[in-house]
């Protein structure tokens, strides 16, 4: 007989990987520099504005996220802004914003790093 209130065991626990188990912050703007620095070095533009035009393109993108959005790939909206970013510095390359988002996306991933006793939550 089923006990009043029990409940079954867990299947899955889900997480939320940004700023639950790293620092989405940090990564996606230290990627952000880094990309920024590599395309001023060839172009001779200021990094730092093109780093504040692509983190004003991913904040306006995430605080304006509709539920049309979520079919978009990730990649082709980096790809989005990373365009919009280059063209708010004067760069109308739309290679080169492609080329900005493979280089984005290898940085971050360079870039990530797990909060302390991350994997010992997941392994329990």
């Amino acid at each position: 007989m089923k006990q009043v209130g029990a409940r079954a065991p867990l299947a899955a626990v889900i997480f939320d990987l940004d700023d639950t188990l790293h620092d989405d912050t940090v990564a996606y703007t230290r990627a952000a520099e880094r990309v920024a620095e590599d395309v001023a070095r060839r172009h001779g533009i200021d990094a730092g504005a093109l780093q504040s035009a692509y983190i004003a393109e991913v904040q306006r993108f995430w605080g304006n996220l509709s539920s049309e959005q979520l079919t978009e790939s990730i990649g082709d909206v980096r790809t989005s802004m990373w365009r919009a970013a280059l063209r708010a510095v004067g760069i109308d390359d739309l290679g080169l914003g492609e080329r900005c988002a493979a280089e984005y996306n290898r940085f971050r991933k360079d870039e990530l790093k797990l909060w302390p006793g991350v994997l010992d939550l997941l392994s329990a």
